[in-house]
């Protein structure tokens, strides 16, 4: 079992049919019985479930026009053992929406009742899967990706941050790269306060390919990486960062799809005009520093080291 909606409990009594099997309990044992709308619809979507699928051929025509079965996919960013399942069958079931005869029907099976909880709502989005499988196959495709990225802090840390970068792009021209790469990065977080954020910079925060032997990787991250062990400039040069996109890196842009493992070229990342690298993730510098500090306790010398990052 990948996932399930339940906890660990004790007040759990499992059967093949919940609810009339509680009416049965509650009957021979005189419990008192607590019925939700839900669970009324739920169980009428169970036997419609089963009279639809014995009749599938003879009611082809009121659900599709297709015949046989269509293929029907969606994908999130996760693996099988962290990914939302229960959300995806409700992307499936307005996927399933756009590819019937009357798309009401979703609306129909969806229940809106005032006890209605999310539970309930993917208990219904997998019910109308399987009214509806006889004619459609389900995919449902895991991939690497960040659910969801939060900013805190205020506006004005962000702006901050941009202004203290001034200083820095005086120290020479490495430095001065180094700080544009970063600045069009900071105006997208500066602007995630006061606008919706944009989807497309988010999305290409991080690339990854993992090949034989070699693991790399793109987006805006990699501005993060432009120096590596012993201070080596990673970023490109002057001439590489100005550089517009070649029509094979145009392509390779629009064709790529990150959780394509055999994909070998990572796409090069264009944000403002500039060029972002990819590098080798043995190429990831440490994200802390070390100092030798001499420490004198009480007129006892000893050689110390501090570590921060």
């Amino acid at each position: 079992m990948l996932q399930t909606s339940y906890e660990p409990a004790e007040d759990y009594s499992p059967n093949h049919n919940g609810f009339v099997q509680a009416v049965v309990q509650a009957y021979n044992g005189h419990h008192n019985l607590i019925i939700r709308p839900d669970d009324i619809w739920i169980a009428i979507l169970s036997q419609l479930n089963l009279h639809i699928n014995a009749h599938a051929e003879e009611l082809r025509s009121f659900f599709v026009h297709h015949e046989g079965k269509r293929e029907l996919e969606v994908t999130s960013n996760g693996s099988r053992y962290t990914v939302d399942f229960g959300g995806m069958a409700q992307d499936m079931s307005r996927i399933l929406m756009q590819n019937i005869n009357d798309p009401t029907l979703h609306d129909v099976i969806m229940p809106d009742f005032t006890t209605t909880t999310s539970s309930d709502r993917i208990v219904c989005s997998v019910m109308m899967m399987s009214i509806l499988k006889c004619y459609f196959r389900y995919t449902m495709r895991t991939k690497c990706g960040i659910p969801s990225i939060t900013l805190l802090g205020e506006r004005s840390d962000y702006e901050s941050i941009s202004r203290r970068l001034d200083t820095f792009a005086t120290l020479g021209k490495d430095p001065l790269l180094f700080t544009r790469l970063l600045r069009p990065i900071l105006t997208q977080f500066i602007r995630a306060f006061d606008k919706p954020p944009s989807l497309e910079f988010w999305s290409k925060i991080c690339h990854y390919q993992a090949g034989s032997g070699t693991h790399r990787i793109g987006g805006w991250i990699s501005a993060f990486c432009s120096w590596g062990k012993e201070g080596k400039w990673m970023g490109g040069s002057l001439d590489f960062i100005d550089a517009p996109l070649t029509e094979l890196e145009k392509t390779r842009m629009e064709s790529y799809e990150s959780d394509d493992r055999r994909f070998h070229h990572l796409p090069v990342l264009m944000l403002d005009g500039l060029r972002y690298p990819v590098i080798s993730t043995a190429d990831i510098p440490d994200g802390f520093c070390q100092v030798d500090v001499r420490l004198i306790d009480n007129g006892k010398e000893f050689n110390c080291m501090m570590i921060a990052g």
